[in-house]
């Protein structure tokens, strides 16, 4: 709402962009003034600080100084001399909470808050948002339904989230059944509960498919099931969450496009789903397995992580590996040539997370560094340039993140230890 005066700035706007800045609008007034002065408050009629004074023609200050969760008010005088009486005032808009904890799917991004307050961003197609409605949005917006999250994550166009009570939940694109609730809806723009009868610790969206896993370690996968990614011996779709064969209990899994992954209790790695021709499954076996079948290696695993083509691990020695399709450089290894079995990936370091997209792979050091290598276009590794990188490449910006998570299409998100996204 704004609040002009006779001879002020008319149409004032403030226009949230990102967590940090602001963008304040109104129409020039440059027949009357000289200079135009933009002011901020934490109230609408408390002590105003100047924050910028402006030329005549100006029609735009840029507030880059805000902090995740903050709300102030803005108000623009058009000066024709000293006397700057006449003013616009509008009040202040909420920026967007600070986010502890993100995940991206192939056109959108989901977060938390420490709260546990859901927002999802990005392509709206189908009701992955979960806001009720099916539009894009280029802020962060609410998940509706009142819920508190423990844990959320993003897959192909639909989401996933754990509520603080451990309820499942699940919204967006369903038609191949991984909404995981016994049905196949066209789309779910809310979210809409898994009728599982136990509560899941933690589930991963992948393509056209989402596993999760419960207390004891056991393993459950529903959705697409064309290349036996769902583990369960067979290529069904399936509509409700069914257990992956074996036998084996889980402390992790990863959902990708068309395979799976996970690490066992003992560290051993595991994956399911469809070979490629690059290998994804990092068995070396050229084919597709309809349930789990070892990594390759003999390595001891903290954790693995499955892209579209490619997958990634940690080590127990805090070693990163990478198999599968690695073109464009997404295996890290310096090469671009496909690895059916783990490779180490180059440059020594040690990362304390790892996150994949289609095309790259992003990783952050226990210091906070973020690293990404891998198909560049667009700009989708933030190192400033577009080019490939065959190599762990730093990302621009001298920042420390807590997470970095690359999308499905050739974009990434990432989040500070403070919550600024």
């Amino acid at each position: 709402e704004t609040y002009p005066t006779f001879g002020a700035p008319a149409d004032l706007m403030a226009i949230p962009i990102g967590q940090s800045r602001m963008d304040v609008t109104w129409l020039d007034r440059a027949w009357q003034e000289t200079h135009v002065e933009v002011e901020r408050s934490p109230r609408p009629w408390g002590e105003w600080t100047l924050m910028a004074t402006l030329g005549e023609n100006a029609t735009l200050f840029s507030d880059t100084t805000l902090l995740p969760g903050s709300t102030w008010y803005y108000r623009a005088r058009a000066c024709k001399d000293a006397d700057c009486t006449p003013y616009s005032r509008v009040d202040g808009m909420h920026t967007y909470p600070g986010l502890v904890s993100l995940s991206s799917g192939w056109h959108h991004h989901c977060g938390l808050t420490e709260d546990g307050e859901a927002y999802c961003w990005g392509r709206g197609h189908a009701g992955p948002l979960g806001n009720g409605s099916d539009q894009d949005r280029a802020v962060p917006t609410p998940v509706g339904g009142d819920l508190t999250f423990q844990s959320i994550h993003a897959g192909g166009h639909f989401t996933c989230g754990i509520t603080v009570e451990g309820h499942a939940y699940c919204w967006g694109w369903g038609y191949q059944g991984q909404l995981g609730n016994g049905d196949t809806p066209q789309k779910e723009l809310l979210p809409v509960p898994m009728e599982v009868g136990f509560v899941f610790e933690s589930i991963s969206g992948g393509g056209r498919h989402a596993c999760g896993l419960i207390a004891s370690g056991e393993a459950y996968c529903w959705g697409l099931g064309d290349s036996g990614q769902l583990g369960n011996g067979t290529t069904d779709q399936l509509s409700v969450p069914t257990p992956v064969a074996g036998g084996l209990l889980f402390k992790s899994l990863a959902a990708g496009d068309f395979h799976t992954c996970g690490v066992t209790i003992a560290g051993d790695g595991y994956c399911w789903g469809h070979q490629g021709s690059g290998g994804r499954l990092g068995n070396g076996s050229g084919q597709n397995e309809l349930s789990p079948a070892p990594v390759a290696g003999g390595l001891t695993f903290e954790s693995i992580e499955a892209g579209a083509y490619h997958s990634c691990g940690i080590t127990d020695t805090g070693e990163t590996f990478c198999w599968g399709y690695g073109e464009v450089g997404q295996l890290g290894n310096g090469s671009g040539q496909d690895q059916p079995t783990p490779v180490p990936v180059g440059g020594g370091m040690e990362f304390r997370s790892l996150s994949l997209g289609k095309w790259s792979t992003c990783g952050v050091t226990a210091e906070g560094h973020g690293h990404c290598w891998g198909g560049g276009r667009h700009g989708a590794l933030g190192t400033g340039s577009e080019e490939d990188q065959f190599l762990p490449t730093p990302v621009a910006g001298d920042l420390t993140f807590a997470i970095i998570s690359p999308g499905g299409w050739n974009h990434a998100s990432a989040a500070t230890p403070t919550g600024l996204v």
